[in-house]
């Protein structure tokens, strides 16, 4: 298993895996599709995306990092999805590791990662506790009634 850039051609393994997950609705999946166009269309644009493959490059998870504009070492962990066959199997944990050691390269200091209060994130909440980060704050209400967004926070 390796960590490496994302590459165009890795649009159509990580977009079945977003679809895979069962986690995001068709509208989210859009939105990452989009900032991935945009990271290859934009050069000036701050995403960075890396992908975890395995021994025979088949793709197995993908995160989307960047630096949260206005800040100072403060990065936005925008997107993060493991295939269903590769859940479980320390993938998500690699990738987190990775941003994390490129996030301090370029001495950042605080992860941001927000998700929803729904039963389809149950597991990337868990995941964020498993892997250092915190509850810092609860937006009730925020995605709509009922749906609040949970903000997660890894200090390094």
């Amino acid at each position: 298993m390796q960590i490496r850039s994302t590459v165009p051609e890795d649009r159509q393994a990580i977009q079945a895996i977003l679809h895979g997950t069962e986690s995001f609705t068709e509208r989210e999946i859009e939105i990452a599709l989009e900032v991935f166009d945009i990271h290859f269309g934009d050069p000036e644009e701050d995403y960075e995306l890396y992908t975890c493959v395995d021994d025979g490059n088949v793709v197995l998870g993908y995160v989307c990092i960047g630096p949260t504009p206005l800040t100072e070492g403060t990065w936005d962990l925008y997107w993060i999805a493991i295939g269903p066959a590769a859940q479980g199997k320390g993938v998500g944990k690699r990738l987190t590791e990775f941003i994390e050691e490129r996030i301090r390269s370029a001495r950042g200091r605080l992860i941001v990662a927000e998700t929803s209060s729904t039963g389809a994130y149950d597991r990337a909440r868990k995941f964020y506790l498993r892997n250092g980060f915190r509850e810092i704050a609860t937006l009730h209400d925020y995605y709509r009634t009922g749906d609040h967004m949970f903000i997660y926070g890894k200090y390094l």
